[in-house]
């Protein structure tokens, strides 16, 4: 019989890592269509909003899914690259450049998981 034991590794859920993939990719295609900017990092609301947003969204899910905690601030990262793709209207030619800087600019929701899943975690 194949019974989970109490020392395997919890699952990822997958609706919640899909969700803080969209709300990446929706806050680059909405911040930029607001902004009318080609790329939403181009507005100073990008620096004041977004990324406080990814790091609150990051805290949140690790919070609730300790499990993997370093997922959520590559989802949103993931998903803020993907918007950036399907507003790119053609040019790709900087796209590592940009994981590299989407990585920088995830440090704040690096460490909001990492506390996120630390007080759930001294919660349990």
């Amino acid at each position: 019989m194949n019974t989970p034991s109490s020392t395997s590794r919890p699952t990822l859920p997958l609706p919640a890592s899909a969700i803080v993939f969209a709300l990446g990719a929706l806050a680059w295609i909405v911040l930029g269509a607001l902004e009318r900017r080609r790329e939403a990092w181009d507005s100073p609301l990008y620096v004041t909003v977004i990324l406080p947003l990814a790091a609150v969204v990051c805290f949140v899910a690790a919070r609730r899914h300790t499990a993997a905690y370093g997922v959520w601030p590559i989802a949103f990262a993931l998903g803020q690259f993907v918007g950036s793709l399907l507003v790119a209207r053609g040019d790709l030619s900087l796209w590592p450049l940009s994981l590299v800087a989407l990585a920088v600019f995830s440090a704040p929701s690096w460490i909001a998981a990492y506390v996120g899943a630390r007080l759930r975690r001294a919660r349990v």
